[in-house]
């Protein structure tokens, strides 16, 4: 090869470098030449997840290689239609917009069943009340036979069951409540307050037994479940059922009370007068007066706010205790029944959904009916709800980017055991109470 020929050469591949160099810089930066604007835009991603895991993604009508979770990334900048689709479920669908240098994040994406079958765990006579463990791994559960009434708990990791107590057919039996720690159960027989083990040791302690208290709204300590606390004639009572030991809490005249941390918040009456206290600060700090009514409801919502809610007038506090310049950071009306995950709020009446969000003050409605609201309940992984509505189960998104992906799931045909549903920890299974084919039972029905 003479050097004329190599000097060409070398010009060549110097003229290729000059002109593929800007192109190869341009590309890294993420720019993308658009044709239809006839100019260079820096492009975006989709960062996209789902469960089930390894569903297609199509941006406008566009199947993607890769299945979920996956990136979609050198997006030029526009609304796209993005569909999430898997065989044997409902589909996800919304126009979401990419924008420069930007990663549009769609997260937590929960496909549905295009089907259902209700499984049958317990066929029974009838069933009388169905109450899940915070941590869900546990449903207690009581089943009426012809013959007598039955405690059950049932382990939703596994599947089995465990008879924890039997009484007779004209009985009184009632579950009030989980310990803190999921481990006990608290539960009445025939006015007599109970305390069983929930596991194989079946445990039982008697409040009513070791104290002539009439004991009345019981509730947990949040740190030692050997402790409960009940009120007797307007009087708070710690009770040490392992020591057998009873004290007096507070000298207040008391209507109603949460344990809060290591202390209380609690309803006073001082000379017709009604106040919130927070008994932590001192016996005198009132955080605020309260208008009289008959049925105040305490809830925990976080670490430091609790909920206040007035049943009669249908309107719900979110309040700080430890905040005594401005205690109360929230207020909603018209409210029926409500539900906390998080700092995230779902309410109701009896013909509208809302979702509400107290740190921003952003509220949604979710839905407007003729029918009436049952009852709705938080999806584990927070971003989507079920609700009971009229004959209906029903699964609304709480992303309000674009359009909601609302599903109507099965129908509920059993009226008067409506409310008794709950879903596993994962949220991919619902536990309920109904009828099928006739047959009433505890069923399981595999949603995801």
């Amino acid at each position: 090869m003479n050097l004329r020929v190599r000097n060409i050469i070398l010009i060549v591949f110097f003229l290729i470098f000059i002109t593929i160099s800007p192109i190869l810089v341009l590309y890294s930066l993420g720019y993308k030449y658009n044709f239809a604007k006839n100019t260079l835009e820096k492009t975006g991603v989709f960062f996209i997840k789902s469960f089930p895991k390894n569903s297609s993604v199509v941006l406008d009508n566009q199947k993607i290689k890769n299945t979920t979770p996956t990136q979609a990334t050198r997006l030029l900048p526009k609304i796209y239609n993005v569909k999430i689709i898997k065989d044997g479920y409902q589909p996800w669908e919304k126009n979401l917009e990419i924008y420069p240098q930007t990663t549009t994040f769609i997260e937590d994406v929960s496909l549905i069943y295009q089907k259902f079958s209700l499984q049958n765990l317990l066929s029974g006579q009838s069933f009388e009340q169905l109450l899940p463990s915070d941590d869900k791994n546990h449903l207690a559960l009581i089943e009426k036979t012809e013959n007598s009434k039955i405690f059950w708990l049932f382990n939703t990791l596994n599947e089995s069951f465990i008879d924890l107590y039997r009484t007779d057919l004209d009985d009184d039996l009632e579950i009030i409540s989980w310990s803190n720690n999921n481990r006990k159960i608290l539960f009445n027989h025939n006015g007599q307050y109970l305390v069983i083990s929930a596991d194989t040791s079946k445990t039982i302690h008697s409040l009513s037994k070791m104290t002539d208290l009439d004991l009345n709204n019981l509730k947990w300590d949040n740190f030692n479940d050997n402790i409960i606390y009940t009120l007797n004639n307007q009087t708070l009572f710690k009770i040490n059922y392992l020591e057998q030991s009873v004290e007096q809490v507070s000298k207040h005249s008391i209507l109603n009370y949460l344990p809060y941390g290591q202390s209380f918040v609690v309803i006073t009456l001082e000379e017709e007068n009604y106040y919130l206290r927070n008994l932590n600060l001192g016996e005198d700090n009132i955080i605020f007066s309260l208008p009289y009514s008959s049925d105040y409801v305490f809830r925990l919502t976080g670490p430091k706010e609790i909920s206040l809610f007035d049943k009669n007038q249908g309107q719900l506090y979110l309040i700080d205790p430890a905040d005594q310049s401005q205690p109360i950071t929230a207020v909603f009306k018209n409210v029926l029944d409500y539900s906390w995950h998080g700092r995230q709020l779902i309410y109701w009446n009896q013909t509208e959904l809302w979702a509400a969000y107290p740190e921003t003050g952003d509220k949604h409605l979710l839905e407007r009916t003729g029918n009436n609201i049952y009852k709705a309940f938080w999806h584990p992984n927070a971003v989507y709800i079920f609700a009971i509505i009229g004959d209906d189960l029903k699964f609304y998104e709480l992303d309000s980017r674009d359009r909601r992906n609302n599903y109507t799931l099965f129908n509920l045909p059993l009226t008067d055991q409506k409310e008794q549903i709950f879903t596993n920890r994962k949220g991919d299974e619902l536990y309920l109470i109904t009828s099928q084919d006739n047959q009433v039972g505890f069923y399981k029905v595999k949603i995801q």
